[in-house]
């Protein structure tokens, strides 16, 4: 009752469930409502059957839009540029799975030249593909239309790939930054996720995934205990996380995020014609 009174979060928007020393807090509507929004997608989801949202721990958002991916094409290859988060190619040792490298262009975006040479030689197996929405080291934005079209051309069709966007680093500040490419569940991607304790500044790791609800379905499992449904894969998650994430949503608003973006981008404006200016 305390969270409740020092948040201003009604008991309608937040289902607590004891269980012994387990609390797990649920902040459902407002927690989707702002990340969609943010994502572009909200408004959306209607048409394209999208909407299933996960509080998920810091890198997990990898692991399960690859596991989501490896569910819907068990016998697919998961692609992924070099430049890609190394949980990435953990996960690939996890579940087994077949792994591509694909190369990188000086940027760090994946090399879509050698991506159609690489799918070309697996035209036998569906396709499982990690784009990334800032890499760790370069910042790197991959063309999500430039893959979508590199698929299409190698002979793929969307019944035959996958693609699980990393917006762990970028994915909360894209829909800030004008000429940014689109994330949005129109096109024929399946999840995204993205990190609450990096841009929003949550005090432990914690993210957010998004995945279409025909492909989460088949991971849920009802749990008798909790009276819900479960399609995470550790189960237990952190209680506090949500009440952070929504409480800085709902106190920094749209306007406060995009002015931090700004912020953001004017410095490393700053640091870059300092940098050149002297020579580096």
């Amino acid at each position: 009752m305390v969270l409740w009174g020092s948040c201003n979060i009604s008991p309608s928007t937040i289902l607590v469930t004891r269980s012994l020393r387990v609390t797990m807090v649920y902040i459902q509507d407002n927690l989707k409502l702002v990340f969609l929004t943010g994502l572009h997608v909200f408004g959306r989801l209607r048409k394209v059957n999208t909407g299933a949202t996960s509080l998920i721990v810091a890198r997990k958002g990898i692991f399960m839009g690859i596991l989501v991916g490896r569910e819907v094409f068990p016998d697919g290859i998961l692609y992924a540029s070099r430049d890609s988060h190394y949980s990435v190619f953990k996960a690939a040792r996890m579940y087994r799975m077949d792994c591509v490298k694909v190369d990188c262009l000086v940027s760090g975006e994946i090399d879509c030249a050698d991506f159609k040479v690489k799918l070309l030689a697996n035209k036998d197996k569906p396709a499982i593909i990690n784009v990334n929405i800032g890499t760790t080291v370069k910042g790197a934005v991959d063309d999500l239309d430039l893959v979508i079209q590199t698929l299409e051309e190698s002979g793929f069709s969307q019944d035959r790939f996958y693609i699980h966007c990393d917006g762990a680093l970028f994915g909360l500040m894209m829909p800030f930054v004008k000429r940014a490419p689109k994330v949005t569940f129109q096109k024929p991607i399946g999840s995204v996720s993205v990190s609450g304790h990096k841009f929003m500044g949550c005090p432990m790791p914690c993210g957010v995934q998004l995945t279409r609800m025909k492909h989460i379905n088949v991971l849920s499992s009802n749990v008798e205990y909790l009276a819900s449904r479960d399609a995470t894969i550790m189960g237990s998650r952190n209680g506090h996380a949500p009440i952070f994430l929504w409480y800085t949503l709902n106190r920094k608003g749209y306007k406060g995020f995009q002015k931090e973006v700004q912020k953001c981008l004017r410095n490393a404006y700053y640091l870059k014609d300092r940098l050149r200016d002297a020579g580096h």
